[in-house]
């Protein structure tokens, strides 16, 4: 499998709701490998080009534009606590009691943040993270040239232990040596 042809119908099942492994399977693809790979098939670019397209059909059909898709997350940022009144059946927006203050609801506000990140591209994916620091020890040694102050980086925690003093003179092709004491 993996056919232009069965790329673009895994699109429009997407496009028309299923979810990933339903959308794989209705294009042809072995259940197997809908279970196992659906996702690297729903990466791959021509499915990702034709997913855009099917929703910018979809979109032009129900007479939608972008922006009305992406409004309520826009709003969630703005999001307020909802107090809901059992007895009297209503909903009202939550107040400081002192200050008469909209008191935010910051876990739709954090959702809504993520969800604005993430379709503008801005969490990385698996493949995208660095790999960890090899075991052992690391040292990275830096120095701010205003200052003139060394420090020294082991495993991503920086301290001030050692200092790096040139001695001696410069003759022709030949550094300096370099002596390295510990800061006490």
């Amino acid at each position: 499998m993996g056919k232009r042809k069965d790329q673009i119908k895994v699109a429009e099942g997407l496009a028309r709701g299923f979810s990933q492994r339903k959308a794989v399977k209705e294009a042809g693809y072995s259940a197997s490998t809908a279970e196992k790979k659906a996702f690297a098939i729903v990466k791959r670019p021509l499915v990702q080009s034709a997913l855009t397209e099917a929703v910018e059909r979809i979109m032009a059909a129900r007479n939608k534009q972008f922006e009305e898709i992406v409004r309520p997350y826009v709003d969630g940022l703005d999001a307020a606590v909802i107090v809901k009144s059992r007895t009297e059946g209503i909903a009202c927006i939550a107040k400081d009691p002192e200050t008469q203050e909209v008191i935010p609801d910051h876990d739709v506000r954090i959702k809504s943040a993520d969800r604005i990140v993430a379709l503008m591209g801005g969490v990385p994916r698996e493949i995208e993270m660095p790999a960890p620091p090899p075991k052992g020890l690391t040292v990275i040694i830096n120095k701010d040239t205003e200052s003139g102050q060394v420090t020294q980086q082991t495993n991503n925690a920086t301290m001030d232990r050692t200092k790096i003093q040139p001695t001696g003179t410069s003759t022709g092709d030949r550094e300096p040596k370099v002596k390295i004491r510990r800061a006490t």
